[in-house]
């Protein structure tokens, strides 16, 4: 086999499993947050609220609410 028919090869080969890759399932998709994420409020929030696609197990403290003086 020549070095370019090797080339062209591992170039098909390269891209077909980039074009079929997808993206891994091992995390559950976060849909929406209650405040928003990112979300800058007044007053701290009462309750956060997390909507996840699918059912999850989530560890103690899973969720940090931090001020604008950076304390938790």
């Amino acid at each position: 086999m020549n070095i370019r028919r090797l080339a062209s090869a591992l170039l098909l080969s390269a891209a077909a499993v980039t074009l079929t890759a997808t993206p891994a399932f091992a995390h559950a998709e976060l849909k929406a947050s209650d405040p928003a994420q990112g979300a800058s409020i007044a007053t701290p929030p009462q309750q956060v609220s997390l909507t996840f696609a699918e059912a999850v197990t989530l560890p103690d403290n899973p969720v940090t609410v931090t001020g604008p003086d950076g304390a938790s």
